[in-house]
């Protein structure tokens, strides 16, 4: 039975003025191959057929009805015919749409219709033609799917793929759901919302990714293959998004309603955007490099090779070396909110590019290795253990707590600074403190073991000590270009001292251990005191002192 239809409304498609909802051209309601051949056909029974609908031309086939599919969809050639579902029409698809070598032209769904393919789809292209349309692919596309800039949803069932570009023409808009593990062989662009990652599964984008959010929707894994432009959102599940080797994130990271999920950045890569509210960040694989341009917030980074982590918006959270042997750097003007570690071992350098503050402990590592120049300083307010601290330049390291370190070295002679803090001691110092027209300095009581210097090789510059009413010891030998007493405080040189000692006319004590040797010149003592521990001797002293304290045979 055929009957011609009246109402009509006319769009284009493919560059071809066509029907759509209701046709001009023939509609077919009996059980029987609907074949299109010349002219578009307009379908509002089930064809009962196989094939259910067969294309000999280039015109289409529009399902005007809320109906069942059940047969398939040929056509003769390659891009071939398209299949329409009307507005407000909810259609099932129940066996399979062209072939890998004889797809289709397009499929396409106008507004607020419901399409289900129970099969592949092999079409050309998957459109949109009008807003809060559904589609869902129960056996995967091959194809593009153009989202057409209509608020459309696109849903992905478990285990299929989309082998093709995702697009919106003419605007971002629409919804990308991929509900299971599935692979999107192709790019991504001009999307409103892509939700992948559900619980226990694996979405795979190969290619790059251009959406207004994309969303973890629950435990499982999103692979980006090919990078993202758009913003990364957690969704506070404990899930985990890959980054590959070569591919960037340009937007920024969240996890709304709480703190969770891991983000894995496998290679070299930039993350543009900011980083708020994750639990793990896993960066620096073996000579790759990782780059945070933006503020960073998370429960832990950590360094996952021996390769590089530069933070150039700071860090809030701890930081694990993992004993790797990798390189973090923190840019000049960022600070470290947080813990250091090297979990399994001490390893790693931790690199400051100019001034910082790091507000937790350090542990474990084997350098902190400061590179500001003039007028910059790092601050540690917490306890410090490194194998090394070395300054590259002419700033300032000043250690808030108790530092142990079996060396602190100022590179090929830089006039750097090193700060104890009140009640902050330097610990280790097995090799020494090196640094010749370097600067140490205690604000308060500190002991400080190890020798500092190198008698006839490299002496130390200048050593600050004795604020008013504290006390600064010296286990070592020192050997410096200058001792300078800095307050009414007490400065103690239980090993001696080969260079200068300076009063500065201040009222404190110098005490020289037992049999130990003060060998070089002093001055400005006139209201300062010398006590010995025992045996000493004072060589070459051109001032006076207020007080003389001898032990027991002792010389002057």
């Amino acid at each position: 039975m055929k009957e011609r239809n009246q109402a009509f409304r006319i769009v284009k498609l493919f560059g071809k003025a066509v029907a759509v909802a209701i046709c001009l051209g023939v509609s077919v309601s009996h059980a029987q191959t609907v074949t299109v051949s010349g002219s578009d056909q307009n379908i509002t029974t089930n064809p009962m057929a196989t094939p259910a609908i067969n294309f000999l031309s280039n015109n289409g086939a529009f399902i005007n009805s809320s109906i069942s599919i059940t047969g398939v969809i040929t056509t003769s050639a390659a891009n071939q015919g398209w299949v329409t579902v009307g507005a407000g029409r909810s259609v099932i698809f129940d066996s399979q749409i062209g072939t890998s070598t004889n797809p289709l032209a397009a499929a396409q769904a106008f507004g607020s219709s419901f399409s289900r393919f129970n099969q592949m789809v092999y079409a050309q292209t998957f459109r949109f033609a009008g807003d809060y349309s559904t589609a869902e692919f129960y056996g995967g596309l091959s194809g593009n799917l153009d989202m057409n800039n209509t608020a459309g949803t696109v849903n992905f069932a478990d285990a299929q793929n989309l082998t093709g570009n995702v697009s919106s023409t003419g605007g971002r808009n629409g919804i990308l759901n991929i509900r299971g593990t599935s692979t999107v062989s192709g790019t991504v662009s001009g999307l409103n919302r892509l939700n992948a990652g559900a619980d226990g599964k694996t979405a795979t984008f190969s290619g790059s990714i251009d959406t207004g959010t994309l969303n973890l929707s629950g435990n499982g894994t999103i692979n980006l293959n090919g990078g993202l432009t758009g913003n990364l959102d957690m969704y506070s599940y404990d899930g985990t998004v890959n980054l590959a080797d070569g591919q960037n994130l340009t937007g920024n990271i969240s996890s709304s309603f709480g703190r969770n999920g891991t983000l894995n950045v496998l290679g070299t890569s930039t993350v543009s955007g900011t980083v708020a509210g994750l639990n793990t960040i896993n960066a620096g694989a073996n000579g790759k490099t990782a780059t945070f341009s933006s503020s960073f917030d998370t429960s832990s980074l950590n360094l996952s090779g021996t390769g590089t982590i530069n933070l150039n918006g700071g860090l809030i959270g701890n930081l694990d070396m993992n004993n790797k042997g990798g390189t973090v750097n923190l840019a000049a003007g960022q600070n470290l909110t947080g813990n250091v570690s090297s979990t399994g071992g001490t390893n790693s350098i931790l690199s400051f590019l100019g001034s910082s503050t790091v507000s937790g402990s350090v542990s474990d590592i084997f350098q902190v290795y400061a590179q500001g120049g003039a007028g910059s300083t790092v601050a540690f307010s917490g306890t410090v253990t490194a194998d090394q601290v070395r300054l590259a330049d002419s700033g300032t390291v000043r250690f808030g707590q108790t530092v142990t370190t079996n060396r602190i070295e100022f590179h090929n002679g830089r006039p750097g600074t090193v700060i104890l803090a009140d009640g902050a001691d330097l610990l280790g110092n097995s090799s020494g403190i090196l640094g010749r027209n370097s600067t140490l300095t205690l604000e308060g009581s500190s002991t400080v073991n190890g020798n500092i210097g190198d008698a006839g090789i490299d002496p130390f510059g200048q050593i600050n000590a004795g604020a008013n009413g504290k006390i600064a010891i010296f286990t070592g030998v020192v050997v410096a270009d200058s001792v300078n007493l800095n307050g009414s405080g007490t400065v103690a040189l239980n090993s001696g001292l080969t260079g200068n000692l300076n009063g500065q006319n201040n009222a404190g004590t110098i005490v020289l251990g037992d049999a130990q040797t003060i060998s070089g010149t002093v001055s400005n003592t006139s209201n300062a005191s010398l006590r010995y521990a025992g045996t000493g001797t004072v060589t070459s002293t051109s001032g006076t002192w207020s007080t003389i304290e001898a032990g027991a045979d002792s010389k002057t």
